[in-house]
């Protein structure tokens, strides 16, 4: 099976890092007067609160990218929700000792603070990418650890962002690392959600230290750019000049980072110049008419980027609005582009003329899973976006086109990224991905690339991707000296709609390190209405593609897949039993495959598509001799009559993707975030007076009402696939709407998440079909019943 691990990576142990907050605490706590405890302590807002935000610290002098500069040089405090001091039985200090047999808590039994807070003030803008939080185990098992927090940065401890949120966490054996994209501020808080439990079964908050942390490879600006244009020549710059003439121009990324851009900046590297160990972290926004531009300067080869291990990312963008990048070479690292939505809607990255080469993440272990945060392995360009509950529904990234780049010998092409709860210590997954669906990232445009030699999982790989497509696309040699447990392909979607793929070449994908899999192409989970057309898929040594909708990594069926005039041979050629098809395919998919031209690569290869509709496609043996005697044509296939109707209902439930005019629309799943289907309101009992009307609009003969159970995973109110399709109901039909009669009943429907629940009748006049729900289902989470359809079909 052929799916990215549902996690993100697991933060690098060793060091290299800042320094661990409130390593100053102690120095702080002494130069208090010992006569006054902590409730007498000013909090640190209150005291320290500037009248306006604070202008970036300015640093003349570049320091070295990971310097070990304390981050810590005030005090912290515990507040809650309205600023007022929380007294710690213990004091603070033992949250910097680094000793696990010491520790601090605080009941909130009593106190009326369900929502304690952990404020940091910094006494200066720092930067930060990482929290650790390590749990008290004092009693030998772990008390007080929050179950829910959201952690926050604010510049003047007025305005605060929440730049990562955590719920559901079960309480932990050891240090948990919590990685965030890479942010400037001065205060930082952990704002409590919701509380663990203390060894008296009461609320509280305990822990046995907390560290704070810069990771090497990123660098963040520091003071506002003029306009215009900035340069910057490994072989003829100085840090200490302007940076604003090709004269007077920086010597490192380094340096150039440390400027926050705006509209029509251009920040231009010298041609010819290689730019080693370095990360050129570029933040800012631009305008759409006038993009930041990275490009080059001078004559000769293209500029190189070459951030090495350490610095792990030629380009970084953290939340960086319109940008457009050109004419670069992005080399010998572990990512060329790292363009990450933090959180934040993020709009406008351009791409092209670029090269990416060697691009390679160096794995910690067996599983080949990645010391750095953001990425599952090292590739040419990453787009990663962070979800949380506010999140969801909304595009997190939108308008990329990527045009005219070459891509040889990296981890892979092109992926993006979703990342949502954290990793456990060991790297393994928490969680699957609960706040993203098939629009996290809106309109993706890929043209003219050509991608060799990935060695990882896939060529391109495409998350979460809406209203794009790929154009031009040659991918070849996938699956290159390594290849992944979890499978190999030249291209993969997963959770996209509205998408195509055409004009493109996907061959020689290969199966090394024990990879299954091997193919083409991947239709991987919870697509909904993605063509792949026009291609040629060829010479790969698994099938040529693979249909895995509803998968163990993946949920979520696929739904209006379409693989249209392709020319698809030589398939399967080392593959074996499933993986020397020309097609692997599953149950939980939905779609046809029609007018491609298929040549198999052996005798009695199977080329079997189905569950999809496969007509009008020309199949050749090897030696090109045309077969037949297979297929079926579409127009003999039964018609939803449900289709060309109208519906009603007792009540609707017209909210989070739920609405009556999802009923009817042809969306079987449910599974997307604006169609989820129908459901009723709900209510306090089990009442059997709900009902979905039908008008077919004309009296049909009838014999078939099937109804589709909500897919969506997981029912952001309810667990479990179909958790609230009905327990039993009736189907009544008319022919005037007046005078109804019986036409089936399902009774003790099992909760099983089966798709589709079916009443059949011998055939049957009839214009009206009332479906009538007898018994309810209870939402398992709260104290109310409803009942959701995704879909509604009527057959002849």
């Amino acid at each position: 099976m052929l799916h990215i691990p549902r996690f993100r990576s697991v933060i690098r142990q060793r060091g290299f890092m800042l320094v661990v907050l409130l390593a100053g605490l102690l120095l702080s706590a002494c130069s208090q007067d010992p006569s006054k405890g902590p409730t007498d302590m000013p909090t640190p807002v209150s005291t320290a609160t500037p009248s306006t935000a604070p202008a970036l610290p300015d640093r003349d002098d570049p320091v070295e990218n990971g310097s070990t500069d304390s981050l810590m040089t005030g005090s912290t405090r515990l507040v809650d929700a309205s600023g007022d001091a929380i007294p710690g039985d213990q004091g603070l200090l033992p949250l910097t000792d680094g000793d696990p047999g010491t520790g601090w808590s605080e009941s909130l039994y009593g106190n009326g603070d369900e929502n304690p807070a952990l404020t940091v003030d910094l006494r200066r803008i720092q930067y930060m990418d990482r929290i650790d939080l390590v749990p008290d185990r004092r009693t030998g098992e772990t008390r007080g650890y929050p179950v829910s927090f959201t952690l926050e940065t604010s510049i003047d401890g007025k305005e605060w962002v929440a730049i990562l949120s955590r719920d559901g966490i079960a309480p932990p054996l050891e240090r948990q690392s919590y990685a965030f994209a890479s942010r400037t501020a001065r205060f930082i808080r952990l704002r409590v959600d919701r509380a663990g439990t203390l060894e008296d079964g009461q609320p509280g908050l305990s822990l046995s230290d907390i560290g704070v942390y810069h990771d090497r490879y990123r660098s963040i600006p520091v003071r506002e750019a003029e306009t215009g244009d900035y340069y910057i020549s490994s072989s003829g710059g100085d840090d200490r000049q302007d940076g604003r003439t090709p004269e007077t121009a920086w010597k490192t990324l380094f340096r150039a980072s440390q400027v926050r851009y705006g509209p029509g900046n251009r920040i231009l590297l010298k041609a010819g110049d290689r730019f080693v160990d370095e990360t050129l972290h570029l933040d800012g926004a631009g305008m759409p008419e006038s993009p930041i531009t990275v490009t080059s300067y001078g004559t000769g080869a293209p500029p190189s980027v070459e951030p090495g291990q350490g610095a792990a990312h030629g380009l970084l963008l953290v939340g960086t609005d319109h940008v457009r990048i050109m004419g670069i070479d992005f080399r010998n690292g572990v990512s060329g582009i790292l363009a990450v939505s933090d959180l934040q809607a993020v709009q406008g990255l351009e791409i092209e003329d670029c090269e990416f080469e060697s691009l390679h993440g160096q794995s910690i272990d067996a599983r080949l899973i990645m010391p750095y945060p953001d990425m599952y392995f090292g590739a040419g360009i990453v787009i990663a976006c962070y979800g949380n509950a506010s999140t969801l529904g909304t595009a997190q990234y939108r308008d990329i086109r990527i045009e005219n780049c070459r891509f040889d010998d990296n981890d892979c092409g092109i992926l993006t990224t979703l990342n949502d709860l954290p990793t456990a210590s060991d790297g393994t997954p928490t969680s699957a991905h609960r706040f993203f669906d098939t629009g996290t990232i809106r309109n993706i445009v890929i043209r003219n690339v050509r991608i060799d030699r990935s060695r990882r999982s896939g060529g391109i790989m495409l998350y979460g991707c809406r209203d794009g497509e790929i154009d031009g696309a040659v991918i070849s040699e996938t699956g290159y000296l390594h290849g992944m447990y979890w499978g190999v392909c030249a291209c993969q979607l997963s959770m996209c709609q509205d998408f195509v793929v055409r004009n493109s070449e996907f061959m020689f994908t290969r199966l090394v390190n024990n990879s299954p899999d091997g193919e083409g192409f991947d239709f991987e989970s919870g697509n909904i209405d993605v063509t792949l057309e026009n291609s040629y898929i060829h010479d790969n040594e698994g099938p040529a593609i693979l249909f895995y909708g509803e998968n163990m990594g993946w949920k979520g069926e696929n739904r209006g897949i379409a693989v249209i005039g392709c020319r698809i041979e030589n398939n399967g050629t080392r593959g074996r039993n499933d993986h020397s098809k020309v097609f692997k395919n599953y149950p939980a998919n939905e779609g046809i495959v029609r007018d491609n031209t298929i040549r198999l690569a052996f005798p009695g290869q199977c080329f079997d598509a189905s569950p999809l509709q496969f007509f009008d496609n020309v199949v050749l043996d090897e030696a090109g001799d045309p077969l037949s005697g297979y297929g079926r044509d579409p127009d003999s296939e039964p018609r939803n009559l449900a289709a060309g109707g109208s519906a009603t209902a007792s009540s609707s439930y017209e909210y989070e993707g739920f609405s009556i005019d999802h009923l009817l629309d042809g969306e079987r799943s449910g599974l997307a975030m604006d169609n989820a289907g129908w459901s009723s309101a709900a209510g306090e009992a089990n009442r059997p007076d709900e009902w979905v009307l039908v008008d077919l609009g004309q009296v049909e003969a009838i014999s078939e009402v099937h109804l589709y159970a909500v897919q969506r995973w997981p029912d952001w109110f309810v667990p479990g696939v179909g958790a609230l399709f009905p327990e039993s109901l009736t189907v009544r039909i008319s022919e005037d709407g007046v005078s109804y009669r019986i036409f089936g009943t399902l009774a003790s429907i099992p909760k099983d998440g089966r798709e589709r629940h079916m009443v059949s009748s011998g055939t049957q006049n009839a214009r009206y079909v009332r479906i009538e729900f007898d018994s309810l289902r209870r939402n398992p989470l709260k104290p109310e019943y409803m009942a959701r359809i995704a879909e509604v079909e009527i057959y002849r």
